[in-house]
């Protein structure tokens, strides 16, 4: 039963490499393999490149049309949109405020979340009497699993109050 488990891995990382050595216009043949049913490995078809693609079918006047290096498009810009961020945030804080442990502080606090373009939560610290605190770490926690649309442009840092009681 696991020898059938590893061939579609072994099947799916081939083809990965050959696909990878063709993009890249290896000449170099793909890895051996083994087929399946047998213990006898078998090596690739060598990976080629279709003609009229890759350095070696370049000339002059191609090289400038055609970069060597895959160009990333642009991704549209995307505005933050901060009713949705702020509302998000605000969802969280709700769920936090049930986070006092017995024998815990209890109050406001602000508590600072960095988010990344992709809309992801990188971290969340607090201060005052709720940092080091098992109450304050269950806030911190709440408020990283915020998700907001993502945005364009660098890291954002927002403050979010947050009243636990």
């Amino acid at each position: 039963m696991r020898r059938l488990q590893f061939w579609p891995r072994l099947a799916v990382a081939t083809a990965i490499a050959t696909l990878i050595a063709a993009c890249i216009g290896s000449e170099r043949p793909a890895p051996a393999t083994a087929t399946a049913g047998t213990n006898q490995p078998t090596t690739a078809e060598p990976a080629t490149t279709p003609a009229g693609v890759g350095p070696a079918s370049r000339d002059a006047t191609t090289a400038a049309a055609v970069p060597d290096v895959a160009v990333k498009p642009e991704s549209p810009q995307v505005e933050f949109d901060h009713a949705a961020a702020a509302a998000a945030l605000s969802a969280a804080a709700t769920q936090a405020s049930s986070c006092r442990q017995p024998g815990g502080p209890q109050g406001t606090t602000n508590v600072t979340v960095v988010f990344a373009p992709s809309g992801r939560a990188l971290s969340a610290t607090i201060s005052g009497v709720f940092a080091g605190t098992a109450t304050g770490v269950c806030v911190v926690v709440a408020l990283r699993r915020t998700r907001i649309a993502p945005f364009s442009g660098e890291r954002l840092t927002l403050t979010q109050e947050v009243i636990v009681n």
